[in-house]
Order: structure tokens, then sequence, then C-alpha cells
């Protein structure tokens, strides 16, 4: 069989490294990027911090050998210009310019709040241990899922303490069940529903409570299967008292652990400052440590190259690539995160300056992909879990954006979301708004939308239907 020659044409799709480092990047919040960089410290041996330097620019070309990793360095290349451009350079901040840093806020976790609140009751030290180990014992939601002789096994082999189950119910029920938040250390949700009406009766002692309380004792099956119609017969209760019952009810936290009333901080990306009438942007805390590959790993490769161990070699060249690749995406996520920032800024121009939401307008990931050039799911990532500080407070980037509600108007549905709660806010409670009346009333403020749009948008602001929020 003769030899010969063919050209085969083959398409293959092949993501570069560093581009995978840069979309992860992209996505991780101010907030988590100090754990992430020490993590991939931690896990390669090529990277380390460059101590000797207080440049804070991300400089990759030292320490290198030349040629043997230049192809790095292409794509921050073909974006030199832009480095050097006026926008970027306000966020780097002179040395004489106030730094936005992180705020450091002690919070103490639902836990913990919890076994402080059991180190102030005035127990015996048996409770306390006996309430702390329930305490550990509690899932995120704040329930306890284990039957009492397992806890009372438990404490009795790991930390000889005596308890029965009678012993465990009691604490239960008197020591960790009048914790706040108001509900934990319940065993399912009918529990945890109960104790919180307890603790309301108990406050108010409103009548309305009380029924609301006896419901979910007594016909809590019928109730969560909205078989409402024998609730009406048995307890002789009208459909306008249940609607007051049901309100009550809606009130209550199904999950106490994980939406506890502990205060909840918010580390904000950006900060958009107003300078004579003229919008600022910055990076918050926009610093990270300037990173270079170990001087004593490039060594080993250069030995393992001169005695062609191509094992050794090939292991050592992938970790410097990595780092290679992890050093040149830092800077372009501040930079891909500035653009993205920035071009929002522009399109929502008078909604940064007044603070007033009806001057939101209409704004998809598309419309700032397109006036950046880059691919939408960029955007996406910029903005999804990321928070902006402004002179009106801190707000979630997602939440501006909106579809119009009107492809002619143009206006946007957040601002007839706004003008949509404002009218029920101000109506009369004894005669509420229909759909159709708040159609009309917000086609008087110039939206004109349509009585099934206003039930949809009222559906999603969580405002209650006409007979609902009659009182």
């Amino acid at each position: 069989m003769g030899l010969s020659q063919k050209l085969n044409l083959k398409q293959t799709q092949r993501i570069e490294l560093s581009k995978i480092m840069l979309m992860n990047l992209i996505q991780t919040p101010n907030m988590e990027l100090d754990e992430l960089i020490k993590k991939e410290i931690d896990d390669n041996p090529a990277l380390e911090i460059d101590h000797e330097t207080t440049d804070n620019e991300l400089d990759i070309s030292e320490n290198q050998p030349d040629g043997e990793f230049s192809d790095l360095h292409s794509a921050d290349d073909d974006n030199a210009d832009d480095w050097d451009s006026a926008d970027y350079d306000r966020f780097h901040y002179p040395e004489n310019e106030p730094r936005y840093e992180r705020p450091v806020v002690a919070d103490n976790s639902f836990r913990e709040s919890l076994l402080m609140q059991v180190g102030e009751l005035n127990i015996s030290e048996k409770e306390k241990e006996i309430a702390n180990y329930i305490i550990g014992n509690l899932d995120d939601d704040g329930y306890l899922r284990r039957e009492n002789q397992s806890i009372s096994n438990d404490l009795l082999m790991q930390y000889n303490i005596q308890a029965s189950s009678e012993d465990i119910e009691h604490i239960i029920i008197h020591v960790i069940q009048s914790l706040d938040p108001s509900g934990v250390g319940a065993r399912n949700l009918q529990e945890c529903l109960s104790i919180q009406l307890r603790y309301l009766q108990l406050a108010q002692n409103d009548m309305v409570i009380n029924q609301a309380r006896c419901i979910i004792d007594h016909y809590f099956n019928d109730y969560s299967k909205k078989k409402y119609d024998r609730i009406l017969k048995q307890e002789n209760i009208s459909e306008s008292e249940l609607n007051d019952i049901h309100d009550i009810i809606r009130k209550l936290d199904p999950s106490p652990g994980g939406s506890s009333t502990l205060p909840k901080y918010v580390t904000p990306d950006f900060v958009i400052t107003i300078e004579e009438g003229k919008l600022l942007l910055n990076l918050a805390n926009p610093y990270v440590p300037k990173l270079k590959i170990n001087k004593e790993y490039l060594d080993l490769y250069q030995l393992y190259r001169s005695k062609k161990n191509k094992e050794a070699m090939e292991f050592v060249k992938k970790n410097i690539d990595n780092a290679n690749s992890f050093i040149a995406a830092l800077p372009e996520r501040n930079r891909t995160m500035y653009l993205v920032m920035n071009e929002i800024m522009r399109f929502q121009e008078q909604f940064f300056l007044t603070g007033d939401s009806k001057q939101l307008h209409p704004m998809v990931l598309k419309d700032i992909a397109e006036k950046i050039g880059v691919d939408i799911s960029t955007v996406s990532r910029v903005t999804g879990r990321r928070y902006v500080q402004t002179p009106f407070g801190t707000l979630l980037l997602k939440n501006l954006f909106s579809e119009a509600a009107n492809a002619e108007d143009g206006i946007s549905s957040n601002a007839i979301k706004q003008a949509l709660t404002e009218l029920v806010n101000n109506e009369d409670k004894n005669k509420p708004y229909t759909d159709e009346k708040l159609s009309k009333l917000l086609e008087n403020r110039g939206y004109n939308i349509s009585r099934r749009t206003v039930a949809k948008y009222r559906e999603q602001l969580g405002i209650s239907a006409t007979s609902i929020r009659k009182q």
C-alpha cells in the first residue's frame, strides 16, 4: 500500500484557558474575590504574591522565559488602547483620592445568635448544654428534624449527660421555641406557624390571630389543600373573616432559619457619585494583590527542559500557563465590569441623577452587550449578583433591567409597577380599585396598558386581588 497525502478540513471549538478563568472571575463578586485568589495561590505552586512592589498594575511580562508563554498576552494586547482611556483611568485611584473600602461588619450567624440568647437565660447549666446541643442539630431552615430519643442517646454517649425524652421535649418547647426568630425549633411547618401565631397572640391578643391559630392547629390539612368550605362551616366564619385570616398567615415565615430577622449586609461592587451635576463611576475597592510567577518554579521548568524530562516539564508548564492566564484575567475582569456598569449608568443617566424610578428606561441585557461589543452572557455575569451604591441607596443591578410595557411608547414596566403600587397604597381600603379601574387610572397617568397586564403586574408585586384587599 503506497503512502499518500490528503488535506482534511475540520472544524473544532477551543475555549482558551484565559477566557474560562475570565468568565469565572467576572461572575465572582468583590466580597468573594479575595478567597478565590487565595485558593488559586494555594492550588498552583507557580503563582505567588509579589511583595516587592507597591504598584497596583498587574504586569505579567516579568520573569517569563522568552517566547515560551507569549501567546497568553495576545488577548490583552488587543485591548491595550482601552486601558489608557480616560474612563478607565477614573477608577484607578490616585494616592491622594479616597478609596472605597469594603465595610467590615460583625455579623452573627443564625446559630450563633441562638446560642447567645440561651446564654442569657436564667436556666441551669445542664439545661443550657442540652439547649446548645439541640441548636447544633437545627437545619438551615431552623427546623429540628431529629427524634427526642435520638438526641437523648447522643447526649449520654458523647457528653455523659442524662436527659430523658421528656426532658428534651421540655427544653424544645420552653427554651428553643422561645428564642428569636419566632418559629425556630419546630418539627414541621404546622408547628412552625403555630408557634409564630402563639407569640402574636401574646403581643396583640387579636381575634383574627386567635382564629388563625385555631385553623392552623385544627384544620391545617384542610387549609393547606384549600378546602375552605369545611373550615367556614365548622368554625362558622364568613369569607371576609377568612380573607383576614389569610392575610395574617401569609405574613408568617415558613423558614425562620433561612430568612432570619438578623440584619443582612450588602457589599456594593460599584459606587456612583454625583459631582457638579455629572455622574462619576468607581469600582468599589478595585485593589487586588500584584501576582507573579514563582522564580524558583521557572528555574525548575528550565531544569526539567535541559534534562529533557518531558513528563515533569509538561506538568510544570501547565501550572505556569494556568498562573499566567489567571494573572492576565484579573485586570481584564475589572475592565469588563467597569465597561458594563459605565454603559448601564449612561443608559439610565436620569435615574441615577434623580433616584426617581419613573426615569428608568426599558433596558435588556442585549442593549448593553451591543453597545460595548461583548456577549450577552458576559453582561449577565457582571450584573447577576452585584450591587451598585448610589446617592439614593444600594441597588441590585438586575433590578435595573426591564422590558418595555409597550413597544410603541418605550415605557419601562418598572415605572408602571411603581405607579401601580402608589395607586394601591393610596386607595380606599373599604372600596379598593378593581383591575379595570386601575387600568383607567394608569391610562390617566400616560400608561396605556390593559386590565390583563395590570393583573399580571399586580401579581408580580405580591398585591392581593380586590376582594382580599377589601376591609
